[in-house]
């Protein structure tokens, strides 16, 4: 009991652990970004915020000597964008919760069923005996479902990215500020 009492504590502590920065910066903060300019330069950084005529990243520089990188922040105008690829950094974790999820009920069902065709020809020896094949199925299979859900889950959301095209056009940008709803 008490150790179920310290897990709650501990999840309680880190679900309220990030929450110093506002909902806004922590949405932007999120995602990684890969941008090419008109001029074929390229920048890659965490994406900083959006304005309403322009990208801010913040590029982190490791400077030799010192513990902690640097960090610079570019702000490119929409005139000066070409392309850009948004990458969710957290896209993994939720990937593979639903993929754990799904799993798991897929699992259950698989083994609701293969328990109930071994429960049919299992034959007690006595009168008295409690054996219950279903469990030990239900088990097996909301296990097994789990970990190959959560498995391809991660690796799905992980490849997911947002490509836009601007190519220095004010509408597209525009376009995309709305899909991203930023």
């Amino acid at each position: 009991m008490k150790s179920l009492i310290y897990l709650l504590i501990m999840l309680a502590f880190f679900s309220f652990a990030g929450r110093s920065q506002s909902k806004s910066e922590k949405r932007f903060r999120k995602y990684d970004i890969h941008l090419i300019t008109n001029n074929e330069d390229r920048i890659s950084g965490r994406l900083n915020r959006i304005t309403d005529s322009a990208i801010v990243i913040e590029v982190s520089e490791f400077n030799s000597g010192k513990e902690k990188p640097g960090h610079t922040l570019y702000t490119i105008s929409y005139h000066l964008i070409g392309h850009f690829m948004l990458h969710n950094r957290s896209g993994w974790a939720r990937g593979m919760g639903i993929g754990m999820g799904v799993g798991a009920g897929l699992g259950l069902l698989i083994g609701d069923a293969v328990g109930h065709d071994a429960m049919q020809k299992h034959q007690p020896s006595t009168s008295f005996e409690i054996y219950d094949p279903i469990t030990d199925y239900l088990l097996i299979g909301s296990v097994i479902g789990m970990a190959a859900g959560g498995y391809l889950g991660a690796g799905i959301g992980s490849s997911v990215n947002r490509n836009f095209d601007i190519n220095g056009d004010f509408e597209k940008f525009l376009e995309m500020k709305e899909k991203m709803k930023f």
